[in-house]
């Protein structure tokens, strides 16, 4: 007998291999989306689990980890229910405001330092008296780092910090008492502070000289200017002082030599700000038309610079 033919015949191999392949093209992607699901399931279950056994207040180790978020998470939970529990306000103060200065934008971090500063402002009224003098120094950095408008605050805390014998971040205290005073126009106070500050700081050294020019003693801030200039190793605060010690220059009405200087600045970096410095200079010598190149140079590079537009506007 004739054997029949079959058009689409497969062989036994052939059907195995192509049923593997059907198996693996559902299954694999299967495999995957349930991998993906448990995994995520299990993470959150860890956390869960995680965040439930810290809450009878063992939460020491999840601040030593580092894990500002979660410590704040359990805080607050506890604080529902009990709001004058001393300890979970303290760790609630310090992670919000560990895990603000990680967030980028200031308006996250502005949530989270509203919460730290409630939290340790509780804890004053609650008279620690153990940690008073940290908690001050906390509350210092956070309106501090809250900006401009809270410096006053930000002041208070931190001469309370060193009135309450804290000495931990002693020099810190005096760098931002120092900045603060300065910020808000007090430069004699800011003087006072920024020399407390010990150690070599080309920083501080320079917040110095600045407070030397407000303070309108512009030998003495030439004097210091010159100084880091000869010392300092860090080119970011080389221009710093060469910028400034043109600005004297200009107060002193030493006009040649705050061109040259000015001049050096932009042969190293074009900078909107020595632009328009510049040109007040040559605005001081009646040079309108070269004032007026130069603050259209530095409108070129920052087009909102205030300084320059209302000169060009006037």
């Amino acid at each position: 007998m004739k054997r029949k033919d079959y058009v689409f015949y497969h062989s036994p191999k052939e059907k195995a291999v192509r049923g593997l392949k059907i198996f693996a093209a559902i299954c694999i992607p299967l495999a995957v989306v349930v991998f993906v699901v448990l995994g995520i399931t299990l993470g959150w279950f860890s956390q869960w689990f995680e965040r439930d056994k810290y809450l009878n207040g063992d939460y020491e180790a999840l601040f030593a980890e580092k894990k500002y978020d979660l410590v704040t998470e359990v805080t607050a939970e506890i604080l529902t229910s009990d709001p004058f529990n001393k300890k979970a306000l303290i760790y609630n103060g310090f992670a919000n405001y560990y895990y603000a200065v990680q967030l980028p934008s200031f308006e996250d971090q502005i949530v989270r330092l509203d919460q730290a500063a409630a939290s340790l402002r509780k804890v004053r009224i609650l008279n620690e008296n153990r940690l008073n003098g940290k908690i001050d120094y906390f509350l210092g950095r956070i309106y501090y780092m809250k900006g401009i408008f809270f410096l006053d605050e930000s002041i208070i805390y931190f001469e309370s910090a060193l009135d309450l014998g804290y000495k931990d971040h002693k020099n810190e205290i005096y760098y931002f008492l120092g900045m603060a005073y300065s910020r808000i126009g007090l430069f004699d106070k800011s003087l006072e502070w920024l020399e407390k500050v010990e150690g070599d700081s080309d920083v501080s050294d320079l917040l110095i000289a600045i407070t030397y020019f407000h303070q309108k003693n512009f030998s003495a801030a030439l004097e210091s200017l010159d100084r880091i200039l000869a010392t300092t190793q860090q080119e970011d605060v080389r221009l710093s002082c060469s910028f400034w010690k043109a600005k004297t220059f200009l107060e002193q009405n030493n006009y040649e030599q705050a061109i040259a200087l000015y001049n050096e600045i932009l042969a190293k970096v074009d900078s909107a700000d020595a632009h328009y410095q510049l040109g007040l200079v040559y605005k001081e010598m009646n040079n309108i038309i070269q004032a007026r190149s130069e603050w259209r140079k530095a409108i070129k590079l920052q087009p909102t610079h205030m300084g320059a537009l209302m000169e060009l506007n006037q």
